[in-house]
């Protein structure tokens, strides 16, 4: 049976930062965990101005 770990990243009025995605993705392969799903997106601007991305990464584990 598979174990699953869901990291998210955001910022505002930004791109999310790739040294931070890539800081995530190796401490979790350090720590046993395989990449399993990767999605990007972003939304806002309009009237307000202000805009938001994120990186979601889902992390898969064999338990036992």
């Amino acid at each position: 049976m598979k174990k699953y770990q869901v990291m998210s990243l955001d910022e505002y009025n930004k791109p999310v930062d790739e040294d931070k995605v890539e800081s995530v993705i190796n401490s979790m392969v350090e720590q046993g965990w395989e990449l399993d799903q990767f999605a990007t997106g972003g939304g806002g601007g309009g009237d307000s101005g202000l805009f938001m991305s994120w990186v979601y990464m889902v992390f898969a584990q064999n338990s036992g």
